[in-house]
């Protein structure tokens, strides 16, 4: 079964006409709104669907009321993008913090190794990873600004701390194996 879109031809008529005539203006708003070209055409062919659905109440408008109308309703489109947007900007930067704090198994065996031992290891590492266990640990910050400030992607630079915490604990065990190694050669 086939939904009718229109119930008229007049209304197919009317909507092609609005369409032809305001689109450029509905579009400049939506833009100005979202300053984003796609989401301009997003907000503009979702309030065109919102107009197609409502087309019985406004083409029962008074023809000075039909624009202003219409423009009510891709700007609160637009408005309810960005929104939107925002809400998943938000929730992908609540995962980005929740993955902020969340610790890898070898980091929290490096918080039982003594400070002194744990820079010892630390001289033995290269400066890029000095400087990305730096800006993790000491600065905190999240994977995607390490990314930037290393200029790695966010899942590189995730990558490389998860490997040079491997690499530190493997230089501590090292050392614990050699200390252990001198004690019973004595």
């Amino acid at each position: 079964m086939q939904m009718k879109l229109f119930t008229s031809k007049n209304h197919e008529d009317f909507l092609t006409n609005l369409f032809n005539e305001y689109n450029s203006l509905f579009f400049r708003t939506a833009y100005k709104i979202t300053q984003d070209k796609y989401l301009a055409e997003d907000a503009l062919s979702e309030a065109f669907e919102k107009i197609t659905r409502n087309i019985d109440r406004i083409s029962n408008l008074e023809k000075e009321d039909v624009p202003p109308y219409c423009m009510k309703i891709v700007k609160n489109t637009a408005i309810d993008i960005i929104k939107k947007k925002q809400r998943e900007d938000r929730a992908k930067y609540e995962i980005d913090i929740v993955s902020t704090y969340e610790s890898f198994p070898e980091e929290k065996i490096l918080e039982k190794i003594e400070i002194e031992d744990l820079i010892v290891c630390i001289r033995e590492l290269g400066d890029l990873e000095r400087h990305i266990l730096s800006l993790r640990i000491v600065e905190e910050n999240i994977f995607s600004q390490i990314g930037e400030k290393t200029k790695l992607s966010e899942e590189a630079s995730k990558k490389r701390y998860q490997r040079l915490i491997k690499k530190l604990l493997a230089i501590y065990e090292k050392g614990v194996i050699e200390m252990e190694r001198l004690k019973y050669a004595i």
